[in-house]
Order: structure tokens, then C-alpha cells, then sequence
């Protein structure tokens, strides 16, 4: 199946503004997210801590509704879906 990833704000320092990525069908949101990390050297500890846990701060998603980060590995994007991904906002 064929996602569209899309990286706003500080994201796109480290990956592409769009990825279509190829992914079996019934992958889970936070692999196809691990595999997406990958094209980055850096930018990949900006989506998931040490331990592999996708971090807290950044927005995930799928389609325009919210995907938080803890149900990430039970969430499984369909084909043609769009994951967006924005990182930590500050100011004021």
C-alpha cells in the first residue's frame, strides 16, 4: 500500500516536505514511522527517544485527525492515507 508522509516546521530540516513511502498493507503507524526515520541521520531521534518510544511532542495525523503517540502501534493507515507530522511548538 502507498502512504503520503508530509513534514512541517522544524521537520523539514531533517526530512523531505513529501514522501510517498510503499508499505505492506496492515503495518502499523509507528513502523512506517520508524522506516520514515531512517531517511534521515538526525532526524530520527527528533521522532523517537532512546528507548524507541515515539516522542510525546510531536503531532501526528493521519488524514487531519489527531493521532496520539501511545496508540500509534495500534493505529494502521489505510492505502492512499496522508500522515502528517508537525514538531513541538513554543512562543507565545
Amino acid at each position: 500500500m502507498k502512504v503520503t508522509i508530509l513534514a512541517y516546521g522544524r521537520l523539514r530540516e531533517y526530512f523531505p516536505e513529501k514522501t510517498e513511502s510503499d508499505v505492506p498493507e496492515n503495518t502499523d503507524l509507528k513502523e512506517i514511522l520508524r522506516q520514515f526515520s531512517l531517511k534521515s541521520d538526525d532526524g530520527g531521534s527528533l521522532l523517537f527517544d532512546c528507548s524507541g518510544h515515539l516522542r510525546r511532542n510531536i503531532m501526528i495525523q493521519v488524514n487531519k485527525k489527531r493521532v496520539v503517540c501511545e496508540s500509534a502501534a495500534s493505529y494502521f493507515p489505510k492505502d492512499g492515507d496522508e500522515i502528517l507530522l508537525y514538531p513541538p511548538v513554543s512562543g507565545g
